[in-house]
């Protein structure tokens, strides 16, 4: 555990200083750094989701115990990285939208639906205390992302501000925050494997 607290430490020390050293844009300014955290944080949500879902995988074919443990924990890490994501875009929102929550927007429905299936699925997996439903959940939720992402449009989100910008500056920033939210949902995860024991044991009620 002393690594991976380390691991905390190193990663936020550079999520923070990117940051805060992020050049500003020439319309949103220093806005732009929160608008890159909610984008890296959507988006590590969604490959946490995703890892969950590949850990399903193992663990059906499996059914060793660490296997359903890491289901469970991917899982939260993805559901609270995607939430968290999505408070952090109130702000910016209000700024340049003038509403924090802004319905209209597809995405913006896209991903509250998200959040809202992901809980319910999972209150009830965790109600039923059956395997296969920690597994179910983890497929359907990992396995809906992908498509939801490629083909829910937009009409005032910008489709892919980090691919089109012409500042390599910029693009380079928004990678270290991706990579440095990926690292800290991973390390989450991690954390909620080897201390929630009685969460994440797996419990089978199946006959």
């Amino acid at each position: 555990m002393k690594v991976a607290r380390w691991i905390v430490a190193v990663t936020t020390g550079v999520l923070l200083l990117t940051l805060v050293l992020m050049p500003p844009e020439r319309h949103l300014g220093r806005l732009l750094s929160l608008i890159y955290l909610h984008g890296a944080l959507i988006r590590s949500g969604a490959l946490l989701f995703f890892l969950s879902a590949l850990a399903s995988i193992w663990a059906f074919f499996t059914d060793k115990e660490e296997a359903w443990q890491w289901v469970v924990a991917l899982f939260i890490s993805a559901w609270l990285t995607w939430v968290l994501g999505f408070i952090i875009s109130f702000y910016p929102s209000y700024v340049t939208w003038g509403a924090p929550i802004v319905w209209a927007e597809p995405r913006t429905r896209m991903v509250v639906n998200v959040a809202l299936i992901a809980a319910l699925f999972f209150t009830l997996a965790y109600w039923l205390h059956d395997r296969r439903w920690w597994g179910i959940v983890a497929l359907l939720i990992g396995g809906a992302l992908p498509i939801l992402l490629w083909r829910t449009g937009v009409i005032r989100h910008p489709l892919n501000p980090v691919g089109t910008s012409p500042s390599t500056a910029l693009r380079v920033a928004y990678t270290c925050v991706l990579i440095s939210t990926f690292i800290l949902g991973l390390t989450l995860a991690y954390y909620l494997k080897h201390h929630f024991h009685t969460l994440l044991r797996g419990e089978d009620r199946r006959p």
